[in-house]
């Protein structure tokens, strides 16, 4: 699932993979995982997705969720992924 996605990223920033803590000994909790789902998917910084979680709606935030979560059928995991881009991006020109 989590593959499909990847793919469909660029190359992450060098400030993202500072960030990203699925190689870091003893940061492997849940919550580390799914955050660097998110920072990995979408090329973020810590900083920019906690930027986008308090600012975004909450029908926004559920774009975010529904393109990492994957759909069995392409074309509605390209839209999902299609979307969330948008409201990634609209909130990257607010943070900046």
């Amino acid at each position: 699932m989590t593959e499909r996605i990847f793919k469909t990223v660029k190359i992450l920033r060098p400030e993202v993979l500072k960030c990203v803590k699925y190689n870091v000994p003893g940061k492997h909790g849940a919550t580390d995982l799914i955050d660097d789902l998110f920072l990995m998917s979408f090329n973020l910084t810590d900083e920019e997705l906690n930027f986008i979680c308090a600012n975004a709606s909450v029908e926004e935030y559920d774009l975010l969720v529904e393109a990492v979560s994957g759909a069995e059928d392409s074309l509605q995991l390209f839209t999902n992924i299609k979307k969330a881009l948008e409201v990634r991006n609209k909130y990257m020109k607010i943070y900046k």
